[in-house]
């Protein structure tokens, strides 16, 4: 985000070093949820790996899985596996 100067756009954000366990370890989406005080029923995710959609679930969250190659099988753990965020609609989001 420092690279592409957008950090100003986000309220909170929250970093690998705020946190002691890594994914698939909730911790990290846990803190996202403390720092914004909101439901995790209310937080939509979208992750690449298997270890941050177990992660994003354990915390509550639903996932959006970004496969762009659409061969990785592990990912369709998630609610919903895209190619692109592109394919992000009203539509996808309301099946969650």
């Amino acid at each position: 985000m420092r690279n592409l100067k957008i950090e100003n756009l986000f309220d909170n954000i929250v970093t690998g070093d705020e946190v002691l366990n890594q994914k698939p370890d909730p911790e990290i989406f846990n803190k996202v949820i403390e720092k914004l005080d909101v439901d995790p029923n209310e937080c939509l995710v979208f992750e690449d790996s298997l270890p941050g959609i177990l992660a994003a679930k354990e915390a509550g969250m639903k996932v959006i899985a970004i496969d762009p190659t659409g061969e990785n099988a592990k990912l369709e753990e998630a609610h919903q596996v895209i190619g692109s965020f592109s394919e992000v609609t009203p539509k996808v989001i309301d099946s969650l």
